[in-house]
């Protein structure tokens, strides 16, 4: 009988913690979103293979969903980046421009040089700005995609910088950047 009975309290306190762990768990909330930056480009001179760059800051507050959850964030992952070309116009001359030695970078909101992992975070050439007007996945490992997530969960803010050679010039375009992002958060 006090075998029987050790045995009873025992699963009733097994019980008990696995109803707190659950409890824990359960005061969790995990949702997807997708965060979008524009790169706005309005490359006026007359040229060709001319450098262009420029850098967008990603805020997390500035997103409707996040924002009431940005103190509570346990855990970010994004899962991919994607961009496409919007509001493309070469006119006069009306060439295809091309994009080309294209690299992605990203850093601390704070500073003004990216972290560079390797020797660029992503990369790209060869990108047609008049016809890729599709989400196209940029080509990021998954340790780039965790350092970029770390800086988010540090600081709920990167930098993301882009740069590289536009065959021909004048140019006007902008570029859609699309993170897709999966959040936990302790529950409101």
């Amino acid at each position: 009988m006090k075998k029987t009975l050790k045995v009873l309290g025992l699963l009733f306190i097994s019980a008990a913690l696995v109803t707190c762990d659950a409890l824990e768990e359960a005061d969790d909330v995990t949702f997807h979103s997708e965060l979008e930056i524009q790169f706005i480009a309005d490359e006026n001179g007359t040229g060709t293979n001319v450098p262009y760059d420029d850098v967008q800051l990603l805020d997390l507050s500035n997103d409707s969903e996040i924002q009431p959850y940005l103190d509570k964030i346990k855990d970010i992952e994004i899962t991919n980046i994607t961009y496409r070309i919007t509001g493309y116009d070469a006119s006069p001359h009306n060439n295809a421009v091309i994009f080309n030695n294209g690299i992605a970078a990203f850093g601390p909101f704070d500073t003004v040089n990216p972290t560079v992992i390797g020797n660029y975070a992503a990369g790209a050439s060869g990108v047609n700005l008049q016809t890729t007007t599709t989400e196209t996945d940029l080509d990021i490992d998954t340790d780039q995609f965790n350092t970029v997530a770390e800086m988010l969960m540090d600081d709920k803010k990167v930098k993301m910088y882009s740069g590289g050679d536009l065959t021909q010039t004048p140019v006007a375009f902008t570029v859609v950047a699309k993170f897709y992002v999966t959040i936990t958060a302790n529950a409101l």
